[in-house]
């Protein structure tokens, strides 16, 4: 009885020549491909946490601008570039339409301002027991223990009180606040930040114009400024507060 060898065929050398191309032409198709689609996805997750910070930040706004019952004013936040234009946010009876900044004020108990711009130093002085003043630095773009506020949401809260002659007197600051910490942004900023008179009444016994609801639109973008999202929204202004 004779038992049949098995055909044990090898690999040849022209066969396997062949295999290592097609192995190195996938890889290099592979290698090709990932970059692309790594950096999609990248821009896709930048995109995302743009869309979420820019909900947060204009919920934080609708927020804010819940309680304004006195006055309001849109007016410009100051720049890095130009320091000085950090008073245009007092200047009053101007009434613009557009701006990057908002001054209003909340059962006139004090004033807020809420921007996204550049901020000098900020300073309070408070009045001690033996009738002495204490001066405390409450910011100061130029010390690095503070956190960064050029670019990010902030807000800011100014007393003002009138003299006896009945003139105003200067807006005194107790106090400022961000929406959120920076490290929250996730590695993104604020670049533009724009608000717009939308809706407004007139009070038929005083005359007065009063404000119903504002137009935002802010951009998030990357830190060297590259836009990443822009939004758009319709903030209500549920207290009328006066446009002045």
């Amino acid at each position: 009885m004779t038992t049949p060898l098995n055909n044990k065929k090898g690999t040849t050398l022209v066969e396997l020549m062949v295999c290592l191309v097609l192995l190195a032409l996938f890889g290099t198709a592979a290698v090709t491909l990932v970059k692309p689609c790594a950096e999609a996805y990248i821009e896709v997750q930048q995109l995302t946490r743009a869309q979420n910070l820019a909900d947060a930040l204009t919920e934080t706004i609708r927020g804010e601008l819940a309680d304004a019952d006195g006055t309001i004013s849109i007016v410009n936040a100051a720049t890095e570039s130009d320091a000085d234009s950090a008073n245009n946010i007092f200047i009053e009876d101007v009434r613009l339409t557009e701006g990057t900044a908002l001054r209003f004020t909340v059962e006139s108990n004090y004033t807020e301002i809420l921007d996204a711009g550049y901020v000098p130093k900020l300073t309070a002085t408070t009045l001690n027991a033996d009738n002495t003043t204490s001066t405390k630095v409450l910011y100061d773009p130029a010390d690095d223990t503070f956190a960064e506020l050029n670019r990010y949401l902030h807000m800011r809260f100014y007393k003002q009180t009138e003299g006896k002659d009945g003139k105003k007197k200067e807006y005194t600051t107790y106090a400022y606040t961000t929406a959120y910490p920076n490290k929250d942004y996730m590695g993104l900023v604020v670049s533009d930040l724009a608000f717009y008179a939308r809706g407004w009444k007139e009070e038929k016994e005083t005359g007065k114009i009063c404000l119903t609801s504002l137009s935002m639109q802010l951009t998030v973008a990357k830190p060297d400024g590259t836009p990443v999202y822009t939004q758009t929204a319709v903030i209500p202004l549920p207290g009328a507060p006066e446009f002045q």
